[in-house]
């Protein structure tokens, strides 16, 4: 995916990076790389569906977030989870004021 590719392309500009895709037209994605190399990527509303060098690289955080990395479900908060997600990785609260920018995407930047 897009996400994939301009996390893999742009190394120099980030030891590890968390991207959230959300489309009203294509799939959405969450993806986290490290040092420019997919560690995991997963579909928000069907977290079983994973890829990367370790699609299991995130596990810990889905089950805190109460969500079953092994389980063939549909979730119903796809977008909520993937944002939640992020910021467990990253560390980063996203706020309402991050979402309300007008702007097609964000940088946030841990401390």
């Amino acid at each position: 995916m897009f996400v994939d590719a301009f996390l893999a392309a742009h190394p120099e500009a980030w030891d590890d990076a968390v991207a959230v895709l959300r489309h009203d037209y294509a799939d959405d994605q969450v993806s986290y790389a490290v040092d420019g190399r997919l560690v995991t990527a997963l579909h928000p509303r069907h977290p079983v569906d994973r890829h990367g060098a370790d699609p299991d690289g995130l596990n810990r955080h889905l089950r805190e977030l109460g969500v079953d990395p092994a389980a063939h479900d549909s979730l119903d908060n796809p977008h909520q989870m993937a944002l939640a997600l992020a910021s467990r990785v990253t560390g980063v609260v996203i706020t309402l004021a991050d979402l309300r920018r007008p702007v097609l995407g964000a940088e946030l930047r841990g401390g």
